[in-house]
């Protein structure tokens, strides 16, 4: 068995989630990576992909995002919301990671990338979402509310695609976006009236209240986007240090707390020794890819 001494961080691929509010600037922070080279493969749940055109001006970063928007169909009959048809966001982004298909061109499953390669969830909250509307409507519920059971099964299905993305089988480099739920927790002790003392943490928003708790050991590095908006300037920076309502991971210590949001999640990539991908040249921004030669 190897010993710690021997532990080489370079080359392993960046598993990590991004929590933040939405607008916090999520999107945009991970779109950023395709100045870099890298290709990204979007699985676009929360619908909330306009942003990308107006910040990456490089044509050919843009051509390196691909993307599936992922929504399952609603109606509304009787003062209720009812699912059209069967759901089928949940089952397409399976079938995705089992072979990605763009314009008709296969990419091949996940489990077959590289480090040059980013699958991007956005985000585990909506994912969530689907999941349990498949679920529901499975169980012929289709417009009620979940049983315990629904969530129970619907939870399992999401812990289950995490422990498959963080798993050493998927050599990609993944990302997943979350929002942000608050949860209360029993410290174990009482104040003078005998009753108990409860704080609040915040988590990555998933399905229920005990899931939340265990995202991020599914992962590598966990991250914070966060925005202030102060004399009508809005400043979005990327945090790689918790404090006493949430906490954070990134084995990249060197680096500071806060990290400017074009170009934090790369300075993060940079410090944990995630490979950029040598074989593609970035031009200056705003420019194109200089042609082919003959």
């Amino acid at each position: 068995m190897p010993t710690m001494d021997q532990w080489a961080s370079n080359g392993r691929p960046f598993k990590g989630l991004i929590i933040g509010d939405s607008g916090s600037g999520k999107t945009a922070l991970v779109a950023y990576l395709a100045n870099e080279g890298y290709e990204l493969f979007w699985a676009d749940f929360d619908n909330g992909l306009s942003i990308i055109p107006k910040i990456i001006k490089n044509p050919a970063a843009l051509k390196r995002i691909h993307y599936k928007t992922l929504t399952d169909k609603l109606e509304a009959k009787g003062g209720k919301i009812f699912l059209d048809g069967c759901p089928e966001a949940a089952n397409t982004f399976q079938m995705m990671l089992a072979n990605w298909i763009d314009g008709g061109k296969p990419y091949g499953a996940i489990h077959t990338w590289g480090v040059d390669r980013v699958l991007v969830l956005d985000s585990l909250t909506l994912l969530g979402r689907a999941l349990l509307s498949r679920v529901l409507f499975l169980n012929s519920r289709n417009g009620q509310k979940p049983w315990p059971g629904d969530w129970g099964d619907a939870m399992d299905n999401m812990e289950n695609i995490l422990a498959l993305l963080y798993s050493e089988v998927i050599k990609c480099n993944v990302i997943i976006t979350a929002h942000v739920t608050t949860i209360s927790k029993n410290t174990g002790e009482v104040d003078s009236k005998g009753e108990e003392i409860l704080i609040e943490k915040a988590y990555p928003s998933a399905l229920g209240a005990k899931l939340p708790p265990k995202v991020g050991r599914y992962f590598d590095v966990v991250l914070k986007m966060n925005s202030i908006t102060r004399d009508r300037t809005t400043v979005r920076q990327l945090f790689t240090q918790g404090d006493a309502m949430m906490d954070l991971k990134c084995p990249a210590i060197e680096l500071p707390m806060a990290l400017p949001h074009e170009t934090g999640l790369y300075e993060v990539f940079k410090a944990m020794g995630v490979p950029r991908p040598g074989a593609i040249q970035i031009p200056p921004k705003g420019e194109s890819e200089p042609p082919a030669a003959a």
